[in-house]
């Protein structure tokens, strides 16, 4: 509104903001996360104490006959669940497994060596040994070579684990070899006879008696 001089007056009672000027958005409600809890066995350390000291015992029942019989039991006539192959293995590395040599951490044995003198290598050569990742290195080779040296390896690791050992049974080192035979089952096995086919099926039911026992022992998460 304009006084009688002609001068503008601002009225209070009006809006001082242009409704038809952009406005900014009001901001978003702070989105209330709640955090994750924690494993059971993380908020209560004497829980996750209670479990490794449980397991250190354990592992003195691990070491007798008596447990390396009860690992005996029924073994599946087939494989009814192939994983699938994420990580592609190297041909190049694969050729060297092929040809008996045993390369990891700038440490090489040979093949005959392998399963029975990996102490000297040291336990982190041991457990990449043991785990049986490189057997997707051996596939990507791709020849009856490969298959044949994969199926002997297997052959050999049964044969000088017969029953438990701290790291070649290990839970981590167990999983991820019991993996890789799985996933690898058919490239390994193909051909076999059926001796060796009545052997590895075996072998892994025994291992997955243990790690199913062990599981109970492992952290949460």
């Amino acid at each position: 509104m304009t006084d009688e001089s002609g001068a503008k007056i601002i009225d209070t009672e009006e809006p001082l903001l242009d409704d038809a000027a952009p406005r900014r958005p009001a901001s978003p409600a702070p989105m209330n996360f709640k955090p994750r809890p924690r494993p059971l066995a993380r908020r209560f350390p004497v829980i996750e104490m209670a479990r490794e000291g449980t397991y250190w015992v354990a592992r003195i029942w691990f070491r007798g006959v008596f447990y390396s019989n009860s690992l005996r039991g029924r073994r599946p006539q087939a494989l009814t669940l192939i994983p699938e192959e994420n990580w592609p293995g190297s041909s190049d590395r694969g050729a060297g497994l092929v040809e008996g040599r045993f390369r990891f951490l700038n440490h090489t044995l040979n093949a005959e060596d392998a399963f029975s003198k990996a102490l000297e290598a040291g336990p982190a050569w041991q457990a990449e040994l043991h785990s049986f990742d490189w057997l997707r290195d051996m596939r990507a080779v791709g020849t009856e070579a490969a298959r044949i040296q994969a199926r002997n390896c297997v052959a050999s690791w049964i044969s000088a684990n017969p029953k438990w050992d701290p790291l070649t049974w290990r839970p981590d080192v167990l999983s991820s070899r019991l993996c890789n035979w799985l996933t690898h089952a058919e490239f390994v096995s193909a051909g076999a006879d059926a001796s060796f086919a009545s052997l590895f099926l075996d072998n892994i039911a025994r291992q997955v008696r243990h790690l199913r026992r062990v599981a109970r022992f492992m952290p949460d998460g």
